[in-house]
């Protein structure tokens, strides 16, 4: 809060402590929507633009990485209008140095299997789920976020494991028929 109070009271290089310390989540959210790296760049920007400009309507009573999440939200379905591609899942991040062969073979195709389920699900659920589980936001941050009240985005999350439980042990199965 202290920087928009900087930024507010005229201090405008404030601003930068604010898209120093926020670029980085943002431009992971910004890989959901868009496919290259150009899009997401242009992509952040534009939600860094929103926010500067609205910094005014910035209430100060939650996170401001809350409210950034609610400008980019709103301005990735404006923008693209479309399921998000959540095939930027992060391999490396999950991998473990003592991995065998056999076992990052697995380890691949587990993350293959989240991705088609993932795709699967409606946008709604879908966007809960990611801001939920990959960006770490509360129910609360993820209702100010979306617009969606916080009980809808209980329910949302609910329903999208109950769906990627089925799709995955589904996938499970599916994959182990051939089997002896």
């Amino acid at each position: 809060m202290a920087d928009v109070n900087r930024v507010l009271a005229g201090d405008t290089e404030a601003f930068a402590g604010i898209v120093r310390r926020h670029q980085a989540v943002l431009l992971a959210f910004g890989r959901r929507f868009f496919p290259n790296r150009a899009d997401v760049e242009d992509f952040v920007q534009e939600v860094f633009l929103q926010a500067y400009r609205r910094l005014t309507t910035f209430r100060g009573d939650g996170r401001i990485r809350s409210w950034l999440f609610g400008i980019a939200y709103n301005q990735a379905v404006r923008v693209k209008r479309r399921r998000v591609d959540y095939a930027v899942i992060d391999e490396a991040a999950i991998a473990d140095d003592a991995d065998t062969p056999e076992r990052e073979v697995l380890r691949r195709e587990a993350c293959r299997a989240v991705v088609r389920a993932m795709r699967r699900l409606p946008e709604r659920f879908a966007t809960c789920v990611d801001l939920y589980f990959f960006f770490g936001m509360t129910y609360d941050e993820i209702s100010r976020a979306t617009g969606h009240p916080v009980n809808t985005v209980r329910s949302h999350i609910r329903r999208a494991k109950q769906r990627l439980r089925r799709a995955l042990s589904d996938d499970l199965l599916e994959g182990c028929h051939d089997l002896p």
